[in-house]
């Protein structure tokens, strides 16, 4: 149940008398146990330990400026259960989700801030899994997810078809060291359409000259997903198709504005599919991955990936997950496999 609290009893921040501040979050965590073989030190590893599945929590809040118009404003962190850091080695900080401010009417909705990118917002729709390691999730179809400070547009509803949009300044786009393309901007856009249950979406990531090469100069990279199903009825079934152009050959979770290589691209696929029996929801997703590049050394790479799993729902917030996963990588005639098990709990408020 989202708590509605007044704003003075929870942050500093001066606000109006009629203004609220809505507390909302999910924290959920468990136990995985993986086994991983690595190609460089022809090894393999095990590992089991208590892990986050990106817990966070959130302020958001609103007031009616008239004329159906409202400001809007949010503050989302990541919080760690299992006690991690960040990729420098910090402690997490605030505002490390979506965090913004804007303005909400009949025209649609626009933000001003960290925001998720249209592209994120549809691997979100598609990853239906909790988890750590990304054997137990679509986080290798989902990599390319990211957040950037940006200008956004939502547009409203037209029949069941929306769309999206964002714009991240050069200065915004690209940290400092990966600014090779004189501050030229990153654009997202999604186009959605939905309807009794059905829907489809398309999103692209575009980070324009931000690629370097030492004969053509600046090139872009860029990353496309298109995605249908069907969610109603207690049943869900999506599939996904997606395309990287000069994307980094890498597994890892990455921003194209930062991360690039040129001349290589990935063609992906993906497909979940869940069902609701009372309490219970098990599911299945299976993933296909491959990379075509320039580099005779990773040129036709792939991975194979199946998940399957289940959810028992303990009551409207408190979620009982467990799932196994395995991972098949291939570079050349070398390969290994990779499974592991999880399960854990998800609360939310």
């Amino acid at each position: 149940m989202k708590k509605t609290l007044i704003a003075l009893a929870l942050v500093s921040l001066p606000v109006a008398a009629s203004a609220e501040v809505i507390l909302y979050g999910k924290i959920r965590g468990g136990v995985e146990y993986t086994h991983e073989g690595d190609f460089a030190n022809k090894s393999e590893k095990n590992a089991w330990g208590v892990v986050d599945y990106s817990s966070y929590i959130g302020f958001k809040g609103s007031e009616d400026l008239g004329g159906n118009l409202k400001a809007i404003w949010q503050v989302e962190s990541r919080v760690d259960i299992g006690g991690g850091k960040d990729s420098s080695g910090n402690p997490r900080g605030f505002a490390t989700r979506d965090s913004f401010i804007g303005l909400e009417g009949g025209f649609g909705t626009v933000k001003v801030g960290y925001v998720s990118t249209p592209l994120r917002n549809t691997h979100a729709a598609q990853d239906q899994w909790e988890y750590s390691s990304d054997i137990l999730g679509l986080g290798r179809y989902t990599r390319f997810s990211t957040r950037r400070t940006s200008l956004n547009y939502q547009s409203p509803d037209f029949a069941g078809f929306n769309f999206e949009f964002q714009m991240a300044p050069g200065k915004n786009a690209h940290t400092p060291d990966a600014r090779t393309n004189d501050g030229k901007p990153a654009f997202g856009l999604g186009l959605g359409y939905k309807n009794s249950g059905f829907f489809a979406r398309y999103a692209v990531d575009y980070a324009r000259k931000s690629v370097t090469t030492t004969s053509n100069g600046l090139k872009d990279s860029h990353v496309h997903n298109l995605s249908a199903g069907y969610d109603a009825n207690n049943l869900y079934v999506a599939g996904g198709i997606q395309y990287g152009k000069n994307v980094e050959v890498s597994v890892d979770s990455q921003n194209i504005a930062n991360t690039h290589e040129d001349g290589t691209n990935s063609k992906e696929a993906q497909i979940t599919a869940a069902y609701t029996f009372g309490a219970v929801t098990p599911r299945v997703s299976v993933a296909y991955g491959r990379f075509d590049s320039k580099d005779t050394n990773v040129d036709g790479a792939r991975y194979v990936q199946a998940i399957l799993g289940a959810d028992y729902a303990f009551s409207r917030r408190t979620t009982g997950i467990v799932s196994t996963g395995w991972i098949q990588d291939k570079v050349g005639s070398e390969k290994t496999n990779n499974w592991g098990v999880g399960t854990g709990l998800v609360h939310k408020f």
